[in-house]
């Protein structure tokens, strides 16, 4: 026994060292939250509503941001529709005297701003009075080319 010849068995704390490595590689993208256009209540008169686009990428630099023509396929005639197949025309602007459509990329204007974090108002406007009673929707793409 090790103890009977009375040797010690502690030893002496040893330590040894390296450096950890931490990395990160941090990309390009952008990411985007919309708040919808609800135009309430139509009747006879054309209405007018906002919605909102937050962008948020991980640059700082300047993106483009386009909006398709909906269902319809076209920016220059969008339309939503409810469940019978009848049409609501109205038109998405980028500023508040309604007088710039906005585009989507081809056609109309696309907004350009800069990031990390930008706060868009989407301007909207009926263009057409309802003949038929009911909820009418359409779905806009909305691009953000950085």
């Amino acid at each position: 026994s090790v103890a009977a010849l009375g040797l010690s068995t502690a030893q002496a704390a040893e330590t040894v060292g390296t450096d950890l490595i931490v990395s990160a590689l941090v990309i390009d993208v952008c990411a985007v939250v919309a708040t919808p256009v609800v135009f309430g209540d139509v009747g006879l008169t054309d209405v007018n509503a906002n919605g909102t686009l937050v962008i948020t990428c991980t640059n700082s630099g300047s993106f483009d941001v386009a909006l398709d023509g909906g269902d319809a396929d076209d920016i220059s005639a969008r339309v939503m529709s409810e469940v019978g197949g009848e049409t609501l025309g109205y038109q998405l602007y980028t500023e508040d005297t309604l007088t710039t459509v906005w585009g989507d990329g081809t056609t109309g204007e696309v907004v350009t701003t800069t990031g990390p974090v930008a706060t868009l108002t989407v301007y909207g406007e009926t263009t057409t009075t309802p003949t038929v009673l009911g909820a009418y929707t359409d779905t806009v793409g909305v691009t953000v080319t950085y």
